[in-house]
Formats: C-alpha cells, sequence, structure tokens
C-alpha cells in the first residue's frame, strides 16, 4: 500500500508535503489571495495560494471513551490509531473495546502475536465475508462479466451514483436476504460464539448502513474465523461500568481482567479539522467563504 501511494504521488506529479501542519489563513480581498500559515518538520513556512481547500476526507480525530477508573488501570490502554508494537502483547490478555473493522483486524493480529484477545461489543454489528460483498454486491457493476456486458467503470459510477436511496434499500433488502440464506451456517457459527449480529436496522446491508453512520460492519477477511473458534472471545450487549488497576468492570457486573485495553471506538467527524483551525482569521476576512461551526477543538490540523 505504501509503495501504491509513492506511485500515485510520483506517476501524477503531485507537490505531497507530510509532516506539515496547516495553523490557519487570512484572506486578502485586494488581490484575492490566501495567506497560510503552515509549520512544516518544525520549521514555520508561509504561502499565498489563490485558493485554499478543505479536503479532509471521511474521519476527524480519534474518539477515546471517558471511563471512570481510566487513570487507576495499570496497563496500556490507547486507541486503536496508536496501535504500532504489537509484539509487547505477546503472551497477554488484551480487551479490544469495539467490534467493527478495526477490533476485528486488530484482534487477529494479536491472535498471531500469542495474545489473548477479547472484543467488547457494545452493540450490533454486520459482518459479511469478503468475496460474498465482492460478488454478490459489487460485482453486477465491478466486474469482468460487468464490463463484457458494457458497463465500463464509469457507467458503474454513474448507475451507483444515480440511484434513489429508496429504490437502492429495495434492491439491496433482496441481495442480503440472499446473502444471509446462503450463509446461514456462517451466521449462526457467529452467533453461536456470542457475537450480536446485524444486517442495517431495516435488512438492507453494508451499502446503506455505509451511507447512514459509515459505521458498524466488518468485511470479513479472517477474523470472525477466529471469533467462531474461540481464539478472540466476544463480550456483547454490555458497556463498561468502570476499570479498576487490573480489570474492565462491565455493566451487568462481570470483571473481566486484562493486561491491556484498545479503544477501536472510531473517530470523530470531518468538521474536527476545520474546527481545530484559528476560525478568527477566516471568519474575520471579508471575501472568505465558509461554513459555520457550532463547535470548538483545540487541536492543530496535521496535513
Amino acid at each position: 500500500m505504501g509503495d501504491w501511494l509513492e506511485i500515485y504521488a510520483r506517476d501524477l506529479e503531485l507537490n505531497i508535503w507530510t509532516s506539515t501542519t496547516f495553523e490557519g489563513a487570512t484572506f486578502n480581498e485586494a488581490n484575492q489571495t490566501w495567506t497560510a500559515e503552515v509549520t512544516r518538520e518544525g520549521k514555520h513556512t508561509t504561502l499565498r495560494p489563490a485558493h485554499v481547500v478543505m479536503a479532509l476526507g471521511l474521519s476527524g480525530f480519534p474518539k477515546v471513551p471517558e471511563f471512570s477508573g481510566r487513570d487507576v488501570f495499570k496497563g496500556p490502554q490507547f486507541h486503536s490509531s496508536a496501535y504500532k508494537d504489537r509484539s509487547a502483547f505477546a503472551g497477554k490478555s488484551v480487551l479490544v473495546v469495539g467490534a467493527n473493522n478495526s477490533a476485528h483486524d486488530i484482534a487477529s493480529d494479536l491472535v498471531r502475536q500469542g495474545a489473548k484477545p477479547t472484543m467488547l461489543q457494545r452493540s450490533s454489528s454486520l459482518v459479511v465475508r469478503q468475496d460474498d460483498y465482492c460478488d454478490k454486491v459489487l460485482g453486477p457493476l465491478y466486474s469482468a462479466e460487468a464490463v463484457a456486458c458494457g458497463i465500463t467503470t464509469d457507467k458503474a459510477d454513474i448507475l451507483q451514483a444515480s440511484m434513489p436511496l429508496r429504490l437502492l434499500e429495495k434492491n439491496h433488502r433482496v441481495i442480503w436476504d440472499g446473502i444471509r440464506a446462503e450463509r446461514c451456517d456462517y451466521y449462526q457459527r457467529l452467533t453461536d460464539a456470542g457475537f450480536n449480529l446485524d444486517f442495517a436496522e431495516d435488512g438492507t446491508g453494508l451499502g446503506t448502513k455505509y451511507r447512514r453512520t459509515a459505521s458498524g460492519y466488518y468485511i470479513d477477511v479472517g477474523a470472525a474465523e477466529m471469533v467462531m473458534d474461540g481464539r478472540i472471545g466476544v463480550r456483547s450487549g454490555n458497556g463498561i461500568s468502570h476499570l479498576s488497576e487490573t480489570a474492565v468492570h462491565l455493566d451487568d457486573g462481570e470483571m473481566i481482567e486484562v493486561d491491556a485495553i484498545i479503544y477501536a471506538t472510531g473517530y470523530g467527524g470531518m468538521t474536527d479539522w476545520v474546527a481545530a483551525l484559528d476560525l478568527s482569521r477566516f471568519c474575520a476576512a471579508p471575501g472568505a467563504r465558509l461554513s459555520h461551526l457550532s463547535f470548538e477543538c483545540d487541536r492543530a490540523f496535521p496535513a
């Protein structure tokens, strides 16, 4: 993946600055340019572009829940985005808070390191095998068979984007009913292992669930089997009451002794990044146009 990103930037001749923080900008009405302040590898730089584009992607800052006793727990605890030194968890019991993509990926990686992970599933999740998703959901538009029928990638994109949501829901409910029926044994094994499963609130599956919340699912690339055979433990339906020195205490009174806690609890919205800027400088600029934001954040904007 890293090699591909480097090749992409090189072949498209993109001027990309990493290790750079965008601090803010002011707009000059007279010459219609911005004065943008950035810090690149610790060095302050002033830029004067004609436009400032907030291409921020989907997610904002990592969300870490505040539980009573977090300052008491003696082991390491951190957000999934900080998961780096996996070898440090060999032989240890680890609670992964969450049960979606990041949680499954980290839990399966911990198993390979000889750790004993347990996922705490506080709400239900959708699970689908990768081959089913590619073949049955994406395949009718994005596949060699689709191309043979005259559906190019451009045409597929238009068909995907132009489908009315109510019609999309109707069509996808049929697709996911078929997947559930064909994989009934697979899903039964998941629920037997204690996993709380859903297919979106109306049975319309991953596509509509992603459009509504951009969360709550796992595309199975191997971790589901580890849940089924017990290598990844699951606790479903309860939240965390509090932490003690060596354990996590659930709402139902259960106590889980763990050596470490990893919070696979997702991210805030993309507006987090904009809110981190000095908006007074944007809003004070007569020619500047920026949608209003009703919250504040004290963190800077990493490029």
